[in-house]
């Protein structure tokens, strides 16, 4: 039998609400919880897909297969293989970041692999510019100051964890448990 749920609580999650309003049926909760994890990927593809205003058919013409092979991909993100998802993202013109982190990578570490990264995006924009230094100073002083603004926010919240990533020598590896991590590339997912 279900409980009423406590207006005005505020749950870590839906999941908890749901164990906590159906405590007789836990089963209830952890397979809500397993099909949301099963539909991320597809979810994902299909939220990206759909932002650029592409069908099914569209997509699968890009990749070269069935616009059924496609609904299948959504619908199962969980199954696909990694070959698969890469090449649906490519026919979305959006790429892939992989990132696998050990258990022993700090936070601070991971700020860091994240800031390093900014830097590796402030340099691609500066190669595109070419030789054209309007357009380079344009870019970069528009991406810096977004930067900035950004840590002007963050900052104040994190400045500990900061200092400790900002504190590890320039070229020092993360050792065995280099991170690599797994993101869409969507300006479009990015509010």
């Amino acid at each position: 039998m279900a409980k009423k749920v406590k207006i005005g609580k505020a749950y870590g999650s839906v999941f908890e609400m749901l164990r906590e309003t159906y405590p007789d049926n836990p089963e209830f909760a952890e397979n809500a919880e397993r099909e949301y994890e099963r539909q991320k990927i597809g979810n994902l593809l299909f939220i990206i897909r759909s932002r650029m205003g592409l069908t099914q058919a569209e997509v699968a013409a890009r990749m070269g297969i069935t616009q059924s092979a496609v609904a299948k991909m959504e619908d199962r993100g969980d199954l696909l293989r990694f070959s698969d998802f890469a090449s649906y993202v490519k026919a979305l013109d959006h790429g892939i970041r992989l990132q696998v982190t050990g258990n022993s990578v700090t936070l601070a570490e991971q700020m860091r692999w994240h800031l390093e990264s900014v830097a590796g995006i402030m340099s691609e924009l500066e190669a595109l510019s070419g030789d054209d230094s309007e357009i380079k100073a344009g870019v970069l002083g528009h991406f810096t100051k977004e930067v900035q603004k950004m840590l002007v926010d963050v900052l104040p919240k994190f400045s500990g964890i900061l200092a400790e990533a900002v504190s590890k020598k320039a070229g020092d590896s993360f050792g065995d448990s280099d991170p690599v991590h797994v993101e869409l590339q969507s300006p479009m997912l990015i509010a």
